[in-house]
């Protein structure tokens, strides 16, 4: 694999696993059947993908999983979502702030994650 593209995908899986685990954490904060539950629930299984593909290309030791092409295309979304966020968000941040940073980080690991799922289908 090409250095630069490791490294990438070091940084997205890095990022992608953090925001993972804030998920994760936050699971139990909302009532069950509420609507930030289903997103949250779409969020966490769309993440997860996205975690599994990029430990799969940089071969890290990962039991092999089947990913049906329904769950690829579902966690499209969820990602899109994500990057549309941050966009908004990053237009309310000063330019090279920290969170104007993270915001950047964040949509650029969905975007290599989005690239591995179109990948796959």
């Amino acid at each position: 694999m090409d250095p630069l593209k490791e490294a990438q995908y070091n940084q997205a899986l890095i990022i992608v696993t953090s925001n993972l685990k804030n998920c994760l954490n936050f699971q139990d904060k909302f009532p069950e059947g509420s609507a930030q539950t289903s997103l949250l629930r779409n969020r966490i299984k769309a993440l997860s993908i996205a975690q599994i593909l990029l430990k799969q290309n940089l071969d890290l030791s990962v039991e092999p999983t089947t990913i049906s092409k329904d769950d690829l295309i579902e966690s499209l979304t969820p990602l899109n979502a994500i990057i549309h966020k941050c966009e908004k968000a990053q237009l309310k941040s000063n330019p090279g702030s920290s969170n104007e940073l993270r915001l950047s980080k964040l949509i650029f690991a969905m975007n290599i994650c989005i690239e591995l799922i179109n990948d796959k289908l």
